[in-house]
């Protein structure tokens, strides 16, 4: 948006926004009784674009899991 433009020397923005699409409900959260959803930025990277060849549907633990490896 015009006007939105960042300057370091301004300091940081009033209003940062982020957009992101939902790719998957996974099984549950970081506990059994939490529900729980991946997201993407649509860049292609990361776990999020990951394509699951065998197993359960994921929970939040895989995902930590998957991130930490990757590391």
């Amino acid at each position: 948006m015009p006007g939105d433009e960042f300057h370091a020397a301004d300091g940081f923005p009033p209003t940062l926004r982020f957009s992101f699409s939902k790719i998957m409900d996974l099984r549950y959260g970081e506990n059994p009784h939490q529900k729980a959803a991946m997201y993407t930025n649509g860049s292609g990277v990361g776990v999020a674009n990951a394509h699951q060849v065998q197993g359960k549907e994921l929970s939040y633990n895989n995902i930590v899991d998957l991130q930490r490896r990757g590391t």
